[in-house]
């Protein structure tokens, strides 16, 4: 988002030659999917790893969809009915590589069939069931959150430096401009975003502290 509402040359320690460089993290492909029915073995919380978990994140470090994702499903309605009184609400994940530098992405409904089939041989009977479907990809992230080529934990940490070459709280360029998130100090997941979001309000509190109010 910073370099879509900075220009170029206002930015001289982040210039878009620098910005091509950067790696970023995963991504998701997500279905999110109402069925007509409570599904008997489904709980909360349930994962369906890969055969050959090793072999999936060799597939995403090189930018393909796993053919043999693993696969997150959370069923909130199974903890709290009232959600969705007349079957299961389903969030389905599975890791995805964030976009490439040509924006491309996959054939979203063959894949989204292949996890239907993987679940299925898992004994959830999803399409037999389903009333309504919403497919969230890589690029739906990027669009709808301003993600950085659709990634879900800002800037990848693939070398022993990378946690410590991310961005600083604190723009080199622009006085009074700070920056929280992601793909800035500590780090990506949403309680280290949060933590990013408490240094930057303390560097706040530090700056103006003694400035007098009008």
């Amino acid at each position: 988002m910073y370099p879509k509402l900075i220009g170029e040359s206002k930015r001289p320690h982040f210039t878009d030659k620098k910005i091509s460089t950067v790696q970023p993290s995963i991504s998701a492909f997500v279905i999110l999917a109402a069925l007509d029915t409570r599904l008997p073995n489904l709980i909360h919380h349930q994962v369906y790893f890969s055969n050959d978990y090793e072999n999936e994140f060799v597939e995403l470090f090189h930018g393909q969809y796993s053919t043999d994702p693993t696969i997150y499903v959370c069923n909130s309605s199974y903890t709290d009915p009232s959600l969705s009184p007349t079957g299961d609400n389903l969030f389905i994940l599975v890791n995805a590589p964030a976009l490439s530098k040509h924006r491309d992405d996959i054939d979203v409904a063959h894949y989204k069939e292949l996890i239907y089939t993987k679940l299925e041989q898992q004994g959830l009977p999803i399409r037999k069931h389903l009333i309504h479907e919403q497919v969230v990809t890589p690029k739906d992230i990027e669009k709808d959150f301003y993600s950085f080529r659709g990634a879900l934990y800002g800037l990848s940490a693939n070398k022993k430096m990378d946690a410590f070459l991310r961005p600083s709280n604190r723009s080199q360029d622009l006085s009074n401009l700070y920056f929280a998130g992601g793909s800035t100090h500590p780090g990506g997941g949403s309680p280290m975003v949060v933590i990013s979001g408490q240094n930057v309000a303390n560097l706040l509190i530090k700056q103006t502290k003694g400035v007098q109010k009008v």
